[in-house]
């Protein structure tokens, strides 16, 4: 069996790791890759499990003729090794397959890493034919928008500066405008609901007159990202001191400061003290949203070891499930689940605004956060979407079901759910089909699920109606904060079903064309579709028949 991959980018800083690639054996489905550090006489030191399956349809394009297997291939890791490495260390990838024996692929060690500054030549020559390769494929196909998509990601890594010394930035800071609110936003890069959000207020801060501050980390640089705009100007800097940041920024002195989200931030317990001091030293309001539970556990989507919703236990359940967990940011932080509580409760505390996205997440903040007192308020504001997705879709009447699934899912947006539900209709030879609109980060049988690949969002109505969907599902198995997804096919006027789990369930059980799913049960999805499709379509039961 051949194996196939390629490290495609590896960067340390600290404790902290950043690593993205691809890989696959033929004929063997990989269950785990871990990124192991051992000494220079093969001793494990620490680990850290890599997030894999991503969907890469460069590398797809490039093995057409793999049947397929080549398309969840895609690695990465974030995260941060439980000791400090030193020079001599060496690093290793542990793939482990299904069936087959494991493999250990030698990474090389910590010194010709080069922590924290470039890649090895040998890798950059990798790294570019890389480029090269997706670039070419892309365009013989015709694709010119993701084309420039990625063509955009690669020129958004590339364009930030060392953040200057306090003379230089005090030179900068006096050519800003005078008299001019300013505000800071802390956020993520991850893409997103999150990262729509900041976008959209930045523009009104920006429309407004306003100077906007944006404060993120840089995953794949491990360094803190901070951009200020203001008319049609950007400046752009970096920095891995957030002594440096905070400095920087009190200089600027915002009077506004909104915490949007701190996911992916390779030390998120400095953010809480950076934040506060910056708060006392310029006087400024401080509003909190929460997008995800990332203030409740480092988890953030409050899913235990084993992928399902925790419900928010008592602490102690908490401390004995944290280390459990392979979430793709959760390393980053191994002490107790009540001390990371008190730090994110300080900031809440603060607050001079609390802003939640729906009921049900601001009643698990609460039962997050029992001690608070009454008076302490979450405003409760409903996202709105920026422009409508479309006129309502009129659906024909279908001579089979289609389940439509929206969105880039990973194990948290119910990939193992899709993936159990087109595995029992094989098995049980159904005809439904289950159409993505996106993509899915573990592997599924082209058969039975097909995918669009990554899609704009003015995109979605013609991509649902070419796709023949007819029934859509949201298969989240996290209580989602608000869900845009949701909102779009409502609007749409679509029939759409879900687990009774956060903010979908909470606007799906008054959706006229909406159903709560009773179980996350294969079979018993397929059973509950079944019987939400004929009675929307008016189907007879005779339809469906054992087989």
């Amino acid at each position: 069996m051949t194996l196939r991959w390629n490290l495609e980018e590896i960067n340390l800083r600290e404790q902290a790791v950043f690593v993205r690639g691809w890989l696959w054996q033929q004929g063997a489905t990989v269950r785990t890759i871990q990124l192991v550090l051992r000494d220079q006489k093969g001793k494990e030191r620490s680990r850290i499990r890599l997030l894999h399956g991503q969907p890469r349809t460069d590398v797809a394009s490039c093995f057409p003729r793999e049947d397929g297997e080549s398309l969840n291939t895609g690695f990465v890791g974030l995260g941060a090794w439980d000791c400090r490495p030193v020079a001599t260390d060496q690093l290793e990838l542990e793939v482990c397959f299904h069936n087959t024996e494991n493999l250990c692929l030698d990474v090389g060690n910590k010194a010709n890493l080069k922590e924290a500054k470039h890649l090895h030549w040998l890798q950059k020559i990798q790294q570019l034919w890389g480029l090269l390769q997706q670039a070419t494929n892309l365009i013989s196909r015709g694709d010119w928008r993701g084309f420039f998509y990625r063509l955009s990601l690669h020129a958004e890594q590339q364009t930030s500066r060392a953040l200057p010394e306090e003379k230089a930035w005090l030179n900068l800071v006096n050519t800003l405008p005078p008299g001019r609110p300013i505000h800071l936003i802390v956020d993520h890069q991850l893409g997103g609901g999150a990262n729509g959000y900041r976008e959209r207020q930045v523009e009104n801060w920006l429309a407004e007159g306003a100077i906007a501050i944006i404060l993120s980390f840089q995953i794949s640089k491990l360094a803190y990202d901070l951009r200020l705009l203001w008319d049609d100007n950007c400046r752009r800097f970096s920095s891995d001191s957030e002594i440096a940041v905070l400095d920087a920024l009190i200089l600027i002195r915002p009077s506004k400061i909104v915490f949007n989200n701190a996911v992916s931030f390779a030390a998120p317990m400095r953010i809480t003290p950076l934040l506060l001091l910056l708060k006392q030293r310029c006087r400024a309001e401080l509003v909190v949203l929460i997008h995800d539970y990332f203030l409740v556990c480092p988890t953030i989507y409050l899913m235990n070891g084993e992928d399902q919703f925790c419900g928010v236990p008592h602490l102690k359940h908490c401390d004995k499930c944290l280390p459990s967990c392979q979430h793709l940011f959760s390393s980053f932080y191994r002490g107790s689940v009540g001390h990371w509580r008190a730090n994110w409760g300080s900031l809440l505390a603060q607050a001079d605004r609390i802003i939640a996205f729906s009921e049900a997440s601001a009643l698990l903040l609460r039962r997050a956060y029992k001690q608070w007192p009454n008076w302490v308020t979450i405003e409760i504001k409903p996202h709105t979407l920026p422009s409508p997705p479309g006129a309502p879709i009129h659906l024909p009447r279908p001579t089979k079901m289609i389940i439509g699934v929206v969105g880039q899912i990973g194990v948290q947006k119910g990939c193992k759910i899709i993936q159990q539900l087109a595995q029992h209709i094989q098995a049980e030879g159904g005809d439904e089909r289950i159409a993505v609109i996106g993509s899915m980060e573990c592997p599924v049988n082209p058969r039975i699920v097909s995918q669009t690949g990554h899609y704009q969002r003015q995109d979605l109505r013609r991509l649902i109606v070419e796709s023949g969907a007819n029934i859509m599902l949201m298969p989240s198995v996290w209580p989602e904060t608000f869900s845009y997804v949701t909102e779009e096919l409502i609007q749409l006027g679509l029939p759409i079903a879900c687990f009774d789990l956060g903010a979908p369930a909470e606007r799906v059980k008054h959706y006229a064309k909406g159903k709560l799913l009773s179980s996350m049960d294969p079979a018993s999805i397929q059973r509950e579709l079944r019987e939400f499709f004929q009675a929307t379509h008016g189907i007879p039961n005779a339809k469906y028949h054992d087989n």
